[in-house]
């Protein structure tokens, strides 16, 4: 059919708000109705695990991914969008009564437990602590994971991006008791990426050209207002 099939990583608020089968909301799935329909095709949006989406779109089963940070190892089975869709912060989170994290370097979680996502993109710097032993890693299946533990203290920190953490600690079980450390870790520029095995991947240059447009027409910033982005 002439329907662009994406996929994202599922429950991943605010970019995915449900926790599978097609997407019928969130920024993702609004951000592929408005490229898409602009180059006059329609967009589903399956929402997968994190490992998952990675072996579809590395197999082609997937045109493609909605949202997604680059790493090396990825680039080669995704091709990356020019411009990016838009730059957000990430940061350490640790409970509100515990001492703060500055962030100056990974030294700063020296002995502590930390949680991350599963298949998701880290820092090298990040990896290489972790290997040294720096700290203990927890490795989840979603952020929602990560929230609890760190709320019961069975983990000391978590990294997470800023609008995703925002999602959790506008939540009154979370608020006021979870912090960021005064430093992000990382800012990362996120964008669509298409499977190089899927002939969409020869659109490339008209995905580019629909992004920069709605940037320009200020629809794409209006998107991301809305969703506080």
């Amino acid at each position: 059919s002439d329907c662009v099939h994406l996929a994202e990583e599922a429950n991943w608020p605010p970019f995915t708000l449900e926790s599978g089968g097609m997407a019928s909301k969130g920024f993702s799935w609004e951000l592929a109705q408005l490229v898409f329909t602009r180059m006059g095709r329609c967009a589903e949006v399956e929402l997968l695990p994190m490992q998952r989406l990675l072996l579809s779109a590395r197999q082609g089963t997937r045109d493609g991914i909605t949202l997604i940070s680059l790493n090396p190892e990825r680039a080669s089975f995704l091709a990356y969008t020019s411009p990016p869709v838009m730059t957000r912060r990430a940061f350490v989170y640790q409970r509100q009564d515990s001492a703060p994290i500055a962030m100056n370097s990974w030294d700063d979680l020296r002995g502590l437990n930390v949680a991350i996502v599963r298949g998701r993109n880290y820092p090298q710097a990040f990896q290489q602590a972790r290997e040294q032993g720096t700290f203990r890693v927890m490795e989840v299946v979603a952020a929602s994971q990560m929230f609890e533990l760190l709320l019961r203290g069975r983990i000391d920190a978590l990294l997470s991006l800023d609008m995703e953490a925002a999602e959790f600690l506008a939540q009154p079980l979370y608020q006021g008791k979870i912090v960021p450390s005064a430093k992000p870790y990382l800012e990362s520029d996120y964008y669509l990426a298409i499977s190089r095995q899927s002939p969409l991947v020869q659109s490339l240059p008209e995905i580019n050209q629909a992004i920069t447009e709605l940037q320009f027409n200020g629809q794409l910033p209006a998107l991301l207002q809305r969703y506080g982005l």
